[in-house]
Formats: structure tokens, sequence, C-alpha cells
């Protein structure tokens, strides 16, 4: 899915804590890690007994994250479609949004690592993210 122009709305998911951790393998998530920062990073499994997830994150580093320090991506981006790295929601050539076809997470051509070719943008071009390549 390609966004043009500024933003674009999309449906809010559910935090993700406590009781209500309603994420599984392969979900692209927010993690608050140890430095206070918010990364974002793929669930490779769920512990629900130690309420844990390990995690994977861009740079292929796993990781354990407590539920209470994952979160759902549109708990930060709220309602408006953004890239997950800047949080913009500006989408405009040359560094358009673009939408993993699997996981749904958007980023812009320039945000994303490796970056996305303008062949990313036709309407039939399928594209993943790098976490749904990897999986």
């Amino acid at each position: 899915v390609r966004m043009s122009g500024s933003s674009g709305k999309r449906d809010r998911a559910t935090n993700c804590t406590g009781d209500s951790f309603a994420h599984s393998s392969g979900d692209v998530v927010l993690v608050r890690w140890s430095d206070e920062r918010i990364y974002y990073a793929k669930i490779k499994t769920v512990n629900k007994n130690k309420q844990t997830c390990q995690i994977m994150f861009e740079d292929n580093r796993r990781a354990t994250a407590d539920f209470d320090q994952i979160h759902a991506v549109d708990s930060v981006v709220d309602d408006w479609i953004a890239c997950i790295v800047c949080k913009f929601g500006t989408s405009d050539p040359p560094n358009q949004i673009v939408l993993c076809d699997q996981c749904g997470v958007s980023f812009h051509q320039k945000c994303h690592r490796p970056h996305i070719a303008d062949s990313a943008l036709e309407p039939t071009a399928p594209w993943e993210c790098i976490y749904c390549r990897k999986n």
C-alpha cells in the first residue's frame, strides 16, 4: 500500500501491556528499551507465562522484552499513518510512505534500511519490509 499526499488514517491498535497482550510471533511492535528510547522490533516468540517476548531489532540483534515494554505501533503514531522510524506522516516525492504488504507497518522510502526503490511505489508492486523479508 502506498500513501500519496500528506497523510491518511488507519485503525488504532490496542496497547500491549499486562493481561491484554494481544500480539504474536511475527508482529512488528515498538519496544521501550533500557535507554528509554523507543525502537521497532519484530516479535519472534511469546512466553505468556513469563510475560516476555523474544524480539529481533532491525540490526538483527535479539533480546528479551517484558510485555510492559512492548507497545502497538499505533499507540505512538496514533491513528494517522506515519513512518515508524521518523514518526512523520508527510508522503511527498522523492520520499513517499510505503506500507508493508505483510504487516502493514509504514516507512518513508529513505527511512527504511535498505531504502525502498521507486519501483515499489507502483500500485500493483508487492513490497515487504525488512522484518517480513527475514521471516
